[in-house]
């Protein structure tokens, strides 16, 4: 009896885990200016629910990929934060780095692996419930915002902390429009963390039109360049994958057509900004020194690739590569479920997002990240298990 009861209260811990990362990302408060979110905060509770559970297995069962992944990130972990401490980032920045590098990581993988093996039928609705909600109060909001400027957002809710006020401040006003951002409070934090999950849920958990066309017509008025090219490379892989020539050439005669009138227009600019979004000097900040890296100053902006690069040098470039296209080597020869193949479009997509933007330490991308790895090695066929 005491089991089912544990049982019971580490399920609604999951739950809870995915509910407050997926449907309400920014529901928590300021410590001083570092942003505590309750889905990140459940995360230590769920593993300490989870621990005695684990001690009483008898016949431990483990995915040998997830090993892997293990080694992976203690040596990516060690490597950079061995790095950091000889250089002068503060404290704060250093405990940053470890949660979003590992610590959020690895107990994702570890707690999203236990909730999707026991019970998938609860990971699935979850996934799907998540999906309508963000879409349904993105709409609402959408709308309000760009026709009668009512902000329907709730304080320490869908935002963190008293956070509604400065809404319009955060990059999320094109001028023309207010974006489209939903619970997550900005519109390129959204397009990039919904299009690892929205694929998976869009096209095989719900499997309808209406939720396919739903998912594309919310993230395109994100009016996020990095989430509008997350989007072609879903939708291009979908092309190949069902082998549609004729529509991938339709597909890219259609961009083309679009591209035109854009920059016919003037909105060229908001497409192709040459500066990148004032990102370009983080390329052309880039020197031959940084190659051999080590102990530089946390410098990981919006392009995560040269982040790294300057941070870490090319052996912490390599090493982070490496972790993050593991999940995607691992099953690349097998055959994968529909679910699985889905999953791993969602990881392919922020691995390409990370040239452009890959908000790599904001929340929740990381859980986001880590869940479709966990999904996409739950859904694949046959894997190679170690006792």
């Amino acid at each position: 009896m005491k089991m089912r009861s544990g049982l019971g209260t580490l399920q609604v811990a999951m739950i809870a885990l995915m509910v407050f990362n997926l449907m309400l990302p920014k529901a928590g408060i300021y410590m001083g200016k570092v942003p505590l979110t309750v889905g990140y905060l459940i995360i230590p509770i769920a593993l300490l629910i989870l621990f005695p559970f684990v001690c009483m297995q008898r016949h431990l069962v483990i995915d040998r990929r997830k090993l892997v992944i293990f080694f992976l990130l203690c040596s990516f972990f060690l490597f950079t934060v061995t790095s950091l401490t000889f250089s002068q980032t503060s404290i704060q920045n250093i405990f940053i780095w470890a949660a979003s590098s590992f610590i959020v990581p690895l107990s994702t993988l570890v707690l999203l692996s236990y909730l999707v093996r026991v019970n998938e039928n609860i990971f699935e609705k979850i996934l799907i419930y998540s999906f309508y909600f963000v879409c349904l109060f993105g709409i609402i909001q959408f709308v309000l915002l760009n026709a009668v400027h009512l902000n329907i957002q709730i304080p320490y809710l869908t935002v963190t902390g008293a956070d509604p006020g400065i809404i319009f401040d955060k990059d999320n006003n094109r001028g023309f429009i207010v974006k489209f951002m939903s619970s997550y409070s900005n519109g390129n934090i959204f397009g990039i963390a919904v299009l690892m999950w929205f694929p998976l849920v869009a096209f095989s958990l719900i499997g309808s039109r209406k939720s396919i066309w739903l998912y594309r017509v919310c993230v395109f008025l994100s009016f996020s360049r990095t989430a509008w090219f997350m989007m072609f490379i879903v939708e291009t892989l979908l092309m190949i994958k069902r082998k549609k020539g004729i529509y991938l050439v339709i597909f890219f005669f259609i961009m083309f057509i679009i591209l035109l009138i854009v920059f016919s227009y003037g909105f060229g600019d908001f497409v192709f900004n040459y500066q990148l979004g004032g990102r370009l000097d983080q390329i052309t900040s880039l020197s031959f020194s940084d190659i051999f890296s080590f102990g530089n100053d946390f410098s990981l902006r919006e392009m995560v690739y040269p982040g790294m690069l300057k941070t870490f040098g090319i052996f912490g470039l390599l090493l982070f590569v490496v972790v993050y296209l593991y999940p995607v080597i691992s099953t690349w020869s097998q055959v994968l479920t529909d679910r699985a193949w889905f999953a791993r479009i969602g990881i392919i997509s922020y691995i390409f997002a990370m040239f452009i933007d890959g908000a790599y330490i904001l929340m929740p991308i990381q859980f986001i990240y880590w869940l479709m790895v966990a999904a996409l090695f739950h859904y694949s066929k046959k894997p190679e298990l170690v006792k």
